[in-house]
């Protein structure tokens, strides 16, 4: 098990600074050599448990989405900030302490459509993902202090023609820490897209709580077309204070 690395930010931009060149991707013969499908059987059943130990983790979220013009101004904001947590019947409980926005009538964003654009930006294999999803090994990637295996992932196209209009899939690619495996980024876009239901492409970054990697931060900027014409739209989320005592933070 890894120890929890010295600084969020810290991981976050050695992240980053490596989609500057993108991963190390190996020949085909050489991702014949790894054993992918034990890699993610594996992967599937620690993040099964990720999964159960997630929902009984009291935390924060803070989910911010902004539209900017062409000079950089913000021409409107969705904010949102809640504390996730079991209540005394031990069913799982949100209390929404910040909600507004000055986004326009359409681009409203209800509870249950923020709850499905965060289940995808903190991606976790499971079992049942895997039967959803086709996982292409590409490589290799070295990240800070982590050595990662690289997959691309996307629906099959089953799911995809069967699923409800409200179902929300990954496409794009996942970074496995190859000790611990789990996963540590996650990269893409989320499908379907068609309008008006575009969001941009999003990253989200993992941080070590002991035995878990847990989402830290996903960070979304992309131009779309909005009502108003094509807008930048930026989005951040801050997943933070897994425990009973931990405070949400600011900006």
């Amino acid at each position: 098990m890894h120890k929890s690395l010295p600084a969020r930010y810290a991981f976050i931009l050695a992240m980053m600074a490596c989609l500057v060149t993108g991963p190390l991707v190996y020949t085909q013969a050489a991702a014949q050599q790894v054993p992918s499908a034990e890699i993610l059987s594996r992967v599937a059943s620690n993040g099964q448990e990720i999964g159960t130990s997630f929902d009984k983790m009291p935390h924060y979220e803070e989910l911010r989405i902004q539209a900017v013009n062409i000079g950089n101004i913000v021409t409107g904001e969705y904010y949102r900030l809640s504390r996730v947590f079991r209540d005394r019947t031990a069913r799982a409980a949100e209390k929404v302490m910040e909600e507004k926005s000055t986004l326009p009538n359409e681009a409203f964003f209800s509870i249950a459509a923020v709850h499905r654009l965060l289940q995808i930006y903190r991606f976790n294999i499971t079992p049942a993902v895997l039967e959803q999803y086709e996982f292409n090994y590409i490589g290799r990637e070295r990240i800070d202090e982590l050595n990662t295996f690289v997959f691309d992932v996307k629906p099959k196209d089953k799911v995809l023609a069967r699923s409800a209009g409200e179902s929300r899939y990954l496409k794009g690619q996942i970074w496995i820490d190859d000790q611990d495996l789990q996963v540590v980024k996650v990269s893409g876009e989320i499908l379907p897209h068609t309008r008006p239901d575009r969001t941009p492409r999003f990253e989200t970054y993992f941080k070590n709580y002991d035995r878990y990697w847990l989402p830290a931060y996903t960070t979304a900027d992309e131009d779309l077309r909005m009502s108003d014409g094509t807008s930048r739209v930026i989005i951040k989320v801050r997943d933070y204070g897994f425990g009973k005592n931990d405070q949400a933070g600011t900006g």
